[in-house]
């Protein structure tokens, strides 16, 4: 099953790239939600670097592995992930648009592994209309959290004591 949205941000495709790749941020968003966020390798962003997230949703434990497979800076993201029954893909792409702002475009493909992964999924078929339209309230909302990170970036970068050029003349 597939779902995929499209978002224009006002900034720049390197400063949503460098906020949507922010994981000690998005680390800290889940850990204050009661969820566990381990990273290996404990590096920066990159191809390879794998996720492993634990908690309870709706009652129950659950849990999910992801890795980074695509990592184009100012570009592309992309994740896979598995979790019981099912294989997921995200890609995330970044576009540059004429008015000097991003278009964002999110992707996700949802593959059964098992056969209740199977059943999963022909259930959430029913209902595909209304996960579709949470699916874009969902990356809107990311959409408003990378500009309102956007802007930080942008605002520390304006300022002198924060400039690289400012510390290395130190």
């Amino acid at each position: 099953m597939k779902f995929s949205s499209r978002q224009e941000l006002a900034a720049p495709p390197a400063h949503v790239f460098r906020a949507l790749t922010d994981f000690d941020r998005f680390e800290d968003l889940a850990r204050g939600r009661g969820v566990e966020v381990t990273r290996s390798p404990a590096t920066d962003p990159g191809p390879g670097m794998g996720v492993t997230i634990r908690g309870v949703y709706r009652g129950r434990q659950r849990s999910l592995r992801s890795e980074i497979v695509v990592f184009e800076p100012d570009q592309a993201l992309g994740l896979d992930a598995q979790t019981r029954g099912l294989d997921c893909q995200a890609r995330v792409t970044l576009a540059e648009t004429a008015s000097r702002s991003t278009r964002m475009i999110v992707g996700l493909d949802l593959r059964p592994a098992s056969f209740s992964g199977r059943v999963l999924l022909q259930s959430l078929k029913l209902g595909k209309s209304a996960l579709a339209r949470r699916f874009d309230t969902r990356v809107a909302q990311l959409a408003r959290l990378l500009e309102a990170r956007c802007a930080e970036i942008s605002a520390d970068a304006d300022r002198p004591d924060r400039r690289p050029e400012a510390s290395a003349r130190s």
